[in-house]
This record gives C-alpha cells, structure tokens and sequence, in this order.
C-alpha cells in the first residue's frame, strides 16, 4: 500500500470524504435530497475514527520511486520526448 500504508482507517476516511464529495455534486444536479447528505455526515460525524479527512497525515498522495517504470507518468513522458 503506496498510499496509506495499510492503515485501514485512513482509507476509510478518504472513502467517506470522496463519498461526501460525490453526494455533493449529485446534490447540486437535484439528483439526492439534503436529507440524504445530512444523515450521511450525521452517521459519520460521531465516529472521529473513520469519519472523514481531517488532517495532512490523510491527505491521499501517490508515491512515486526513482526507479524506471515506477516514476510520475508525467516526468516519464517529458523525458521520453524528442523536442
């Protein structure tokens, strides 16, 4: 786990706060009731352990190596190119 680490709890935080984020915008396209979002961050908001991000350390970042084939897809494609 490049992300996390294996730590459960972190991933489950990031989960619950994609999942905030998407009823957001299905809130903004009328397609769930501000109800649905409330109970949603009610239900997560007593659990401070798997509720949502609320700190740097669960910030989600992908780790790249400096070893070939595991950089930035990016930085592998600036060196690839010719010009």
């Amino acid at each position: 786990d490049y992300v996390y680490g294996g730590n459960a709890q972190r991933w489950i935080r990031m989960a619950n706060t994609l999942k905030l984020r998407l009823y957001l915008h299905m809130l903004n396209a009328n397609a769930v009731t501000p109800e649905v979002v409330n109970t949603f961050v009610r239900g997560l908001d007593a659990n401070t352990t798997t509720g949502f991000m609320t700190a740097v350390a669960d910030d989600f970042q992908q780790r790249f190596e400096t070893t070939a084939n595991r950089q930035n897809p990016t930085h592998q494609f600036i060196l690839t190119r010719t010009d």
